[in-house]
């Protein structure tokens, strides 16, 4: 066995709540810097809040949060709600960019946050950008301000006595240069930031047939580890999200026990025999808070070995009837 000195700390990984999500980065969120990134409207800020406040929760300290586009308040406050976050966040607002950035990698130096949110790297517009004519050319200048970002984050995971998670949102870009890459996914930021992200990760919106007539109440998001410098790649994912909410853990391990054939979905979403109702009214018991309704699927993913799976020849959608 190799023997490995000195002080190095471990990685540690904190249980968000998800079985898929947590299997896919090796057992739980891992402290470090993660950029998470997909076409707009796909739930990446619902997601990364929702995740990171379950790591806040975790250690009881602050979560930090540093939106450059619009945001709601009261949404955010009800994001943090539904994942049962109890301690504080700070919304941190500045006069420029450049501000918002020191005071994000500022705040999160201090051992009263463990983790933040910077939303978002598509929208970062430098001094130079915003003082010149439209007519000027800042080509990079953005993509420099997302690399210091992403730099001074790098050394701050170093230097600090206890772990601290950042998560970066970005969009799917068209990429300018004519020379491929081998970095993964074209995003905003620049390629500085893409290399110093120890995690990547790609979202998009499942089609969900039974939920088709719910979305407002209630969609699939499916991840991509596109990037994992702490274990193996490529994997996938999948939390459900309640619409006006974040992360729903119980409905979440309902899906995970759809994609891994433990349950069937259809007119009624069945688990080892017995049917459990109608997507319609699991999603309205979702919105209730009924978290006891959902203890059945969390228990499956735990104890797969006592489920009855569905017959290989038995299609994961039962029928098309009304829901």
């Amino acid at each position: 066995m190799a023997i490995i000195t000195g002080n190095y700390p471990e990685i540690e990984r904190i249980d968000t709540g998800c079985w898929s999500l947590n299997r896919a980065l090796g057992g739980g969120w891992p402290m470090t810097t993660a950029e998470v990134y997909g076409f707009a409207g796909v739930f990446k800020s619902t997601f990364s809040l929702s995740v990171l406040a379950c790591v806040a929760e975790h250690y009881k300290k602050k979560l930090l949060y540093s939106p450059i586009e619009p945001t709601d308040v009261k949404l955010v406050n009800r994001i943090l709600d539904s994942v049962g976050f109890t301690q504080e966040t700070h919304i941190s607002m500045e006069k420029t960019d450049e501000e918002l950035i020191d005071k994000f990698c500022e705040f999160l130096g201090k051992d009263e946050y463990c983790a933040g949110l910077f939303d978002s790297l598509t929208s970062i517009s430098p001094i130079m950008e915003m003082e010149s004519s439209s007519a000027d050319m800042n080509m990079g200048r953005r993509a420099r301000l997302a690399g210091v970002l992403a730099r001074k984050l790098v050394h701050l995971n170093r230097f600090r006595t206890s772990p601290v998670t950042s998560i970066l949102l970005s969009h799917i870009t068209q990429s300018l240069s004519p020379t491929p890459t081998n970095t993964g996914s074209s995003t905003s930021g620049g390629e500085v930031k893409k290399n110093l992200s120890k995690i990547r990760i790609k979202a998009r919106l499942m089609t969900e047939p039974t939920m088709r007539e719910l979305e407002e109440n209630a969609v699939v998001m499916e991840g991509l580890v596109e990037k994992y410098n702490f274990g193996r790649d490529k994997l996938k994912f999948y939390v459900c999200i309640l619409g006006g909410k974040g992360i729903h853990k119980g409905m979440t391990a309902m899906y995970d026990c759809k994609m891994t054939r433990l349950c069937t979905f259809g007119s009624s979403i069945t688990l080892d025999g017995k049917k459990y109702g109608r997507m319609r009214e699991i999603v309205a018991k979702a919105h209730a808070g009924d978290d006891e309704f959902f203890q059945p699927f969390i228990n499956a993913l735990q104890n797969p070995s006592k489920i009855s799976k569905p017959n290989e020849d038995e299609e994961l959608y039962e029928d098309e009837e009304a829901l």
